[in-house]
């Protein structure tokens, strides 16, 4: 029996080495497992961080987009709000004006009285500031504000040494320009040019609606036949 025991000894220790080495083995791929493991769980750690920096910046995109569309949008609408203000206030803000001549065809007696007749009114495609009445010569004011007033008498007269225009707000003048001539040879360079004399007067006026203005000069003077020598206008300022 002595004989057989370091058989069995020796038997037992290869059994022991080769379960030893077999679990060496093991050991050895399951590290390798475990590595191959842990790359792969780290690689796909980093693609889902990734994926998720993308997708936070694509949402902050998403946003800076709407944000800007809702202000393009909001700016737009300003926009056409603002048009259509400035319409609103061109219509309402219309240009209120008017101008009137004397035709040569009407010169004659339209000074026969101290007020001034025979005004036409010459189309301006404008709103109108004043209603005429030929029959009184008078201007009645439609539309209340500040009006730049201008008119302009050309004479022509011989006898007369004064001559006047005025402008006249109901019965108190406005804007008045007085002047006086020579009658005499010696007073002027030659009879021709001496027959015509011009009067001019302008300003700035507040006026109100229903008011009436006149223009006015010496009874019996004669005027010169030109319309655009005499001529009266007012246009709206403010």
């Amino acid at each position: 029996m002595q004989r057989f025991l370091p058989k069995k000894k020796l038997r037992r220790s290869g059994i022991w080495s080769l379960l030893a080495l077999l679990a060496l083995s093991v050991a050895v791929v399951s590290l390798v497992f475990t590595a191959l493991s842990w790359g792969h769980t780290r690689s796909l750690s980093h693609s889902l961080q990734t994926l998720q920096d993308r997708l936070v910046q694509v949402d902050l995109q998403r946003e800076a987009t709407v944000q800007l569309l809702m202000e393009q949008q909001d700016l737009q609408q300003k926009r056409a709000k603002r048009a259509a203000g400035l319409k609103r206030n061109r219509k309402r803000k219309a240009v209120v004006a008017a101008h009137f001549e004397i035709k040569p065809e009407n010169t004659a007696g339209a000074a026969s009285s101290h007020i001034i007749t025979g005004w036409t009114e010459v189309n301006l495609n404008t709103s109108t500031a004043v209603k005429y009445s030929p029959s009184t010569g008078r201007f009645t004011v439609l539309t209340d504000g500040l009006y730049y007033l201008y008119c302009r008498i050309h004479f022509m007269e011989r006898e007369s040494a004064y001559l006047k225009l005025q402008v006249y707000l109901g019965t108190a003048p406005l804007f008045s320009c007085l002047q006086s001539y020579g009658t005499t040879p010696s007073s002027s360079p030659s009879t021709k040019l001496g027959d015509f004399y011009s009067c001019h007067v302008s300003g700035l006026v507040r006026l109100t609606a229903a008011e009436q203005l006149t223009v006015q000069t010496f009874g019996g003077t004669n005027l010169r036949p030109r319309h655009d020598l005499n001529y009266f206008g007012l246009f709206q300022v403010k």
